[in-house]
């Protein structure tokens, strides 16, 4: 809960970005502590405006979620690809291949405490999403999630790109 409070309240320095090259920087911290994990990452630049700090932030809770909910495959596979947009906006899309979770159940994704699992079935205390949430909305972006129980999960982010 403190890092939802203070990724709300931490000013935002905008600067252009590649989320590409911002991923790769991610992956590569986390790669240590996960070397099981096949990570399939964007070659493609793209091009942002944003805050730093906060879109990496962003990108590891993303990657944390993803790698937590595939663990238990006997591959885990975390997909992240960009696309351009219309009117110069990129889409993020973090895809793995794990517990997935029932749709139906997501709208409240996104708000504090929030899961879509029990506590005994996964670690975390539910805002991981809280702070995607806040740091899109706080970038002039939205997100989405997508979901099938046991087929895994799909997040997409959009933000605006280099104006």
């Amino acid at each position: 809960m403190a890092q939802v409070s203070r990724v709300a309240r931490a000013p935002l320095h905008l600067g252009l970005l590649d989320w590409s090259a911002a991923t790769q920087n991610v992956v590569e911290l986390m790669q240590a502590q996960h070397p099981h994990v096949h990570w399939e990452l964007p070659t493609a630049p793209a091009p942002g405006m944003a805050d730093t700090h906060s879109l990496h932030t962003l990108t590891q809770a993303l990657l944390e979620n993803a790698v937590k909910f595939s663990a238990r495959q006997l591959q885990p596979v975390v997909r992240i690809h960009v696309e351009p947009l219309p009117h110069g906006w990129w889409r993020w899309v973090v895809q793995d291949n794990g517990a997935g979770f029932d749709a139906e159940r997501a709208s409240t994704l996104g708000q504090l405490f929030q899961r879509m699992h029990r506590d005994t079935d996964f670690e975390g205390a539910g805002c991981g999403l809280a702070v995607v949430s806040t740091l899109v909305e706080r970038h002039g972006g939205r997100w989405q999630i997508h979901a099938q129980p046991q087929q895994g999960c799909t997040v997409s982010v959009d933000l605006p790109g280099a104006f």
